[in-house]
C-alpha cells in the first residue's frame, strides 16, 4: 500500500503533466501559425503525443490507487 506522501507525489505529478499539456497546446498554436521548419511542427506534435500518453498512464495509476482503497 502506498504511503500518504507517495499518493501526494503521484497526484502532484498528474497536475504537473496536465500543466505541461496546457503549455504544449499553446506552443502548438504558435507552431501552427509560425514555424521556420516542418521539423519543428513534427517535434511539437511528438511532444504532445508523449504528454497525452503520460497523462493517460497517470490517470490509470490514480484509478488503480482508488481501487486499492487509497485515499485519492
Amino acid at each position: 500500500m502506498l504511503t500518504h506522501n507517495q499518493v501526494q507525489a503521484v497526484l502532484a505529478l498528474r497536475n504537473d503533466i496536465r500543466n505541461a499539456h496546457s503549455h504544449y497546446q499553446q506552443l502548438w498554436q504558435i507552431a501552427r501559425v509560425w514555424s521556420p521548419t516542418l521539423d519543428m511542427k513534427e517535434d511539437v506534435q511528438r511532444v504532445g503525443r508523449d504528454l497525452e500518453k503520460l497523462e493517460a498512464d497517470i490517470s490509470i495509476l490514480v484509478r488503480d490507487m482508488a481501487t486499492d482503497n487509497v485515499n485519492v
